[in-house]
């Protein structure tokens, strides 16, 4: 009868990061679960302190490395971004050696994820204050390449799958240079990131939605000895896009629920004034799903107003 898994514990030399690295007697897939490279995005933290605990009593096979935070200065100062350099990690991706403080942390991280030659990354990151847990899917911009396994995979998570944007605003908006997007553009292997819940707090209920996504990925994979049943979800091609914008200053008020399919042509909420004057009624631009609303009442000229996952044309 096979024991249980070694487990190890080390900091990534150069990025101030630890890495919970857990080793099946039986061989099979490395995975790799991150969290917190956003440092005001906090939920993937509690997701991985509760995979720490449960993890080596279901690990049947394979390897699992869990980093708690990829941005732990940011996660100290509560802010998004990389404190000393100001910049998003997440759209830095590999990173550089010799180049700035932001890139030489990425650097460093994306050398241990090279080392352990990955089947698949998870990444737990979070939306807005109303906003409903979702599973983005990285493309790979290679002509011809075909992004199935990673729908797939991303399916198996049970939560709703949504395409990132087409590939030309994937490029523009360096999304392939976030964690999930470089794994699988650079890689070639597995790549999802796991939107779970607001930022800034940690509420159980999303944690319990991000554990059981990540348990399902990992039982598709067959690295678990039980995990939550097997999600089944119709065929669809949902997909990023860009909501409408307001085109005035403003209050926002939602009026469509979030996760509901809506029509071209729904209203998404009305914009009014600080006197309660009506200055926008915004509609759905095309049929599809809510993912979330901005974390602030108050909106600027040309911010958008949601999140939107579109069906196709």
């Amino acid at each position: 009868m096979l024991g249980p898994p070694r487990i190890t514990k080390s900091w990534i030399s150069g990025a101030e990061v630890m890495v919970h690295r857990m080793y099946a007697a039986k061989p099979g897939p490395t995975v790799l679960i991150t969290a917190n490279v956003h440092g005001d995005e906090c939920v993937g933290l509690g997701v991985v302190f509760q995979l720490l605990s449960l993890l080596p009593t279901i690990l049947s096979c394979g390897q699992i490395h869990l980093y708690p935070s990829l941005n732990p200065q940011g996660l100290a100062e509560r802010t998004r971004v990389h404190p000393p350099s100001g910049l998003d990690l997440n759209r830095l991706f590999p990173g550089r050696r010799n180049g700035n403080e932001a890139e030489q942390h990425l650097w460093a991280v994306w050398q241990d994820i090279v080392s352990l030659k990955p089947s698949a990354l998870i990444d737990l990151h979070t939306d807005s204050q109303l906003s409903i847990p979702y599973a983005l899917v990285d493309r790979s911009v290679k002509a011809g390449s075909s992004n199935q396994e990673n729908w797939d995979f991303a399916v198996s998570s049970g939560l709703l799958p949504v395409w990132e944007y087409p590939i030309k605003n994937y490029i523009k908006y360096n999304l392939d240079r976030s964690l999930s997007g470089a794994i699988v553009n650079k890689l070639g292997v597995l790549g999802v990131t796991l939107e779970l819940g607001p930022r800034r707090v940690i509420n159980m209920s999303d944690v319990r939605a991000g554990l059981d996504a990540v348990l399902r990925m990992l039982g598709y994979l067959g690295m678990l000895t039980r995990a939550p049943d097997r999600y089944s979800q119709e065929k669809g091609a949902l997909q990023r896009s860009k909501a409408p914008v307001v085109h005035k200053a403003g209050v926002f008020v939602p009026l469509s629920p979030l996760g509901k399919v809506l029509q071209q042509g729904e209203t998404l909420g009305t914009l009014y004034d600080i006197n309660g004057a009506v200055l926008q009624q915004v509609q759905m631009p095309r049929k599809g799903v809510v993912l979330s609303y901005p974390d602030y009442a108050f909106l600027k000229p040309n911010q958008a107003c949601a999140t939107l996952a579109a069906y196709p044309l």
